[in-house]
């Protein structure tokens, strides 16, 4: 396939995870899924493929014309084989083979729906990204990253997501613990300290947990009626500012009981 800018695509991880304020074992996919970014090697395929077009409707006199049509034949380790490829991806072999111009619009959508299948992949093999996989369903930007939360709480918030807030869960799979053995040190209910845990049930957390439940109760009056997903899911929606004041308070509390 065509061959993706690899050190650009590393400035642009770089940018997503210092603004979201996450450290570089966060999964990749959860990076690109919340910040709506189009991945560098797509956005390429489109403008080589508005090239493409240019050249097709360039007079056949002008010199870059003969150039295009002396690589065209060539094909090989060059340009026209990087288009080749491109239009193979999306399954327009004839517009190569023919000659001819893209229907541009068109070819983004498809370009669009094999980045879209490419990212869910992706997300569905990162163990880190089980919780997200359950309420994030598709590439676009994220509330909480355009709302005006602290660093902190955009941090902290990202990796609740992403899976790799320092919970028993993540941290368990450095002591190689099995996922069932990675117990809520912080309460006695003797479960999983995962995501869901740590927002809804876990006992340290009671005395903040009602005034976040009232709040999101307020704006939403089936909440209660919703599974735990569903409320998260519906939290990270509607309650941005609540939800994540929460988890920061939250997190202190935690923290504190860890060092005492």
């Amino acid at each position: 396939s065509f061959p993706t800018r690899r050190s650009s695509d590393l400035v642009q991880l770089r940018a997503i995870r210092y603004f979201l304020g996450v450290h570089n074992k966060v999964p990749i996919p959860g990076l690109h899924g919340d910040m709506g970014w189009q991945k560098l090697k797509f956005r390429n395929y489109i403008c080589v493929l508005r090239f493409w077009n240019r050249l097709i409707n360039m007079d056949d006199n002008r010199l870059t014309k003969k150039i295009f049509k002396w690589d065209y034949e060539l094909c090989n380790k060059n340009w026209s084989e990087d288009v080749k490829h491109i239009l193979s991806d999306v399954d327009y072999d004839n517009i190569f083979t023919d000659v001819t111009i893209c229907d541009l619009e068109f070819l983004y959508s498809k370009i669009s729906n094999l980045q879209e299948i490419a990212w869910k992949a992706a997300v569905d093999s990162k163990p880190k990204l089980r919780t997200y996989a359950l309420f994030k369903e598709n590439v676009c930007t994220e509330k909480y990253v355009l709302s005006m939360l602290s660093r902190k709480q955009r941090s902290l918030l990202a990796q609740l997501r992403l899976g790799v807030l320092p919970l028993r869960i993540e941290t368990g799979r450095y002591r190689r613990l099995a996922v069932e053995q990675r117990i809520c040190e912080l309460c006695d209910l003797n479960v999983v300290e995962e995501e869901l845990h740590f927002i809804f049930t876990c006992p340290l957390n009671g005395t903040i947990r009602p005034n976040l439940l009232r709040q999101v109760e307020n704006s939403n009056v089936n909440f209660q009626t919703l599974s735990e997903i569903g409320k998260l899911k519906s939290m990270m929606q509607n309650n941005i500012f609540s939800l994540s004041k929460y988890i920061e308070a939250a997190w202190n509390i935690r923290t504190k009981h860890l060092f005492n």
